[in-house]
């Protein structure tokens, strides 16, 4: 069984709306953090696990800023592949699955009242 080694706390969602997050209160907790995004119905899961993906990036000029498409599109810039080392991020939808999760990691998820914060019409998992 997987030890209690986050906290929940209040936050702020990606668009300033407020949210609940799970922050690590351990180091052998195997995730960065975790926050639930009201916009996505979802417990975004940051783990401390790692993996190279591409990404599309500016293109840099010698002196470090990005390169202009060109004089006719002076807002658009170059842009190249390049392989990132990024953090894999699990998403969690449903109700049960998010308080499932939160009651395994959280140490707090008994006094801190999380539920207020998520929204009312998520998808639940489909009865057996």
């Amino acid at each position: 069984m997987t030890s209690k080694s986050m906290m929940l706390s209040s936050s702020l969602s990606y668009d300033e709306k407020p949210t609940f997050q799970l922050i690590p209160v351990d180091a052998n907790c195997p995730y960065l953090e975790a926050i639930y995004v009201p916009e996505k119905k979802a417990l975004v899961v940051i783990s401390k696990e790692r993996r190279n993906s591409f990404h599309m990036l500016p293109k840099l000029d010698e002196t470090g800023m990005p390169m202009v498409v060109g004089k006719s599109r002076p807002n658009e810039f170059r842009q190249q592949r390049v392989s990132v080392e990024t953090f894999y991020e699990y998403y969690i939808r449903t109700t049960g699955e998010i308080k499932s999760f939160v009651d395994m990691f959280a140490i707090n998820s008994d006094t801190f009242d999380y539920d207020m914060y998520l929204v009312k019409d998520m998808v639940e998992a489909p009865a057996e």
